[in-house]
Order: structure tokens, then sequence, then C-alpha cells
């Protein structure tokens, strides 16, 4: 199940890398990277206010200033890519596992 979210993680992010050369250079200008607000604001600003407003109401005002705020100012491309690469890594350790069995064999592994 990690592999599957590393993946979708690593296409989220190299999705963001794209989208930032593409309004940034791409358009004639500089290369400006884009935060996870930006960009899910520009996917579903109202579930981006439903959140705001659930953390404040129903959790803390101070949770969303002081935690949910700062990690939404994260550049995006690069969040997904380093969360992609811990999910990846995640994962690879349970397949390993798999292929090459528990018990040793004639004294070897």
């Amino acid at each position: 199940m990690s592999k599957l979210l590393g993946l979708l993680c690593a296409a989220l992010g190299l999705g963001a890398l794209a989208y930032d050369y593409w309004r940034g250079p791409q358009q004639g200008g500089e290369m400006e990277f884009g935060s996870i607000a930006e960009a899910w604001a520009k996917l579903h600003r109202d579930s981006l206010i439903g959140l705001n407003s659930f953390t404040e109401k129903n959790l803390s005002p101070d949770i969303w200033d002081n935690f949910v705020l700062p990690a939404l100012n994260w550049n995006a491309a690069l969040t997904f890519i380093l969360l992609a690469l811990v999910l990846l890594y995640m994962g690879r350790g349970s397949g390993a596992s798999k292929r090459r069995g528990m018990f040793l064999r004639n004294g070897r592994r």
C-alpha cells in the first residue's frame, strides 16, 4: 500500500514541478515554486476553507496557526517528492523479505 501511495505522491510532486515550470520559465517569467495552499486553493477552495473552520471549531485555533498553516506554506513539489521517497522506502522493506524468505537455506540466506 505504501508503494502505491508513494507512486501517487511522486506523480503529484512531478505534476506540481511541471506546473511551476509551465507558469514560470515557459511563460517567460522566473521559476517560482508554489505552496501546498496555493495548489489546494486552485483545485478546491471550499475544502480548504472547510478544513480551516473544522480545525478552529472542533480542535483549537492554535493547532491551525502553529501546525497546519505552516505546513500548507511548504513547497508543494518538494513536499510530495520527499513524501514519495519516504513511502517508497517503507514499501521496499516488505517486498524484499517476501522474496528472500524468512528461513535459511543451506546455511545461507
